[in-house]
């Protein structure tokens, strides 16, 4: 059998070497994700049933500037679950008149 043209074989191993780096570029995506911890967000519903309030109440706190940071805007509005429990231990604390320890 007669050697492989050398066109032929170039682009065979410019093929496996361009496949060599997505799967090299895909495990390292991987591994890296692997390192963060995922994000939990609420919508603003969950948000306003965890913090036991109207869903228009919040939507009237993000108007005024208050309540829990949000990312986003109308009803692709997220809340963040450690913002929301970060800004419920900020609040004052009726029993000591401070922050919530």
């Amino acid at each position: 059998m007669a050697a492989a043209s050398p066109r032929f074989s170039d682009s065979m191993e410019d093929l496996v070497n361009a496949a060599c780096e997505r799967t090299a570029s895909r495990v390292l995506l991987a591994a890296a994700n692997s390192l963060v911890p995922p994000r939990k967000f609420l919508t603003n519903v969950q948000t306003a049933a965890r913090l036991d309030v109207e869903p228009d109440t919040l939507s009237l706190w993000r108007s005024k500037g208050e309540g829990p940071a949000h990312v986003g805007s109308g009803k692709l509005v997220r809340y963040a679950v450690t913002a929301v429990d970060d800004w419920l231990a900020a609040l004052p604390r009726a029993d000591k008149g401070g922050p919530a320890q």
